[in-house]
C-alpha cells in the first residue's frame, strides 16, 4: 500500500510531479541491490517502477551492472567509465533499462498522466496515459509460481494487441478493456501497444 500513498503527498507541495526525481537508491544510502537482499526479481521491479513512475529516474552507478563485490556492495557506488573495470552493455539489467528508456522516449512518457489501476498486498498496477501498463509485485524471486491478476479498466482499447517490452510476450486486451497479467518468478511486466515495439 506504500505506493498507493506515495503519489498523494507531493501533489499539493510540488505541483508538477513530472519534474521530481525518482530514486530507488543514491550515493548516500544503501544500494537497491543491498536493500532487496540480492533478490534480482525484486530489483527488476524497483527498476521498472523507477523508470515508469511519474518523474525523472535517477539511477546510481553500478545498479544496472548488479555490482555485488566487496564492501562497496552495500553502497553500490561504481564508476562505469574506468578502464580497469569495463562495464557490460549487454547485461540483462542494462538492456532492461535501455528498453524502458527507448519506450519512454517513444511514448513521450513525461506528457502522460499516471493512473492507478490495481492495488493489492502483492500486486500493483498503473497506467501511463493510454500508452503503458506497468504490473509490479513484491513476492521476489524466491517465488517460483506464476501469479494471475485481472487488471480491470485498463486504459488500452478493447481487443488491442499489447506486448511486454521486457520479455516480448504479447496478449490481447479483453473486450471489457481488462488485461490478464501473469507474473512469473516475481518479475514485473511493462505492456505497450504492439506497434510501439
Amino acid at each position: 500500500m506504500a505506493l498507493y500513498v506515495l503519489q498523494k503527498p507531493g501533489r499539493g507541495i510540488w505541483p508538477k510531479l513530472a519534474d521530481m526525481g525518482v530514486f530507488i537508491d543514491n550515493d548516500r544510502s544503501q544500494s537497491a541491490i543491498y536493500i532487496s537482499n540480492g533478490d534480482l526479481a525484486m530489483l527488476m521491479n524497483l527498476i521498472a517502477l523507477q523508470h515508469s513512475w511519474i518523474g525523472v529516474p535517477f539511477l546510481t552507478y553500478g545498479t544496472e551492472q548488479i555490482t555485488t563485490n566487496g564492501p562497496k556492495y552495500i553502497f553500490d557506488i561504481q564508476p562505469l567509465w574506468q578502464k580497469q573495470q569495463p562495464y557490460s552493455q549487454t547485461s540483462e539489467y542494462y538492456l532492461m533499462i535501455q528498453k524502458i528508456n527507448q519506450i519512454r522516449d517513444k511514448i513521450k512518457i513525461e506528457q502522460l498522466n499516471q493512473i492507478e489501476l490495481e492495488v493489492e498486498d502483492t500486486f500493483y498496477a498503473y497506467a501511463r496515459g493510454n500508452q503503458m501498463l506497468v504490473a509490479l509485485t513484491n513476492v521476489g524471486d524466491w517465488s517460483k509460481q506464476t501469479y494471475h491478476y485481472k487488471v480491470q479498466n485498463s486504459t488500452f482499447e478493447a481487443n488491442a494487441r499489447i506486448c511486454d517490452i521486457l520479455n516480448g510476450e504479447c496478449t490481447n486486451v479483453n473486450a471489457d478493456r481488462s488485461v490478464d497479467v501473469y507474473l512469473a518468478g516475481g518479475y514485473p511486466r511493462i505492456f505497450v501497444k504492439e506497434d510501439m515495439i
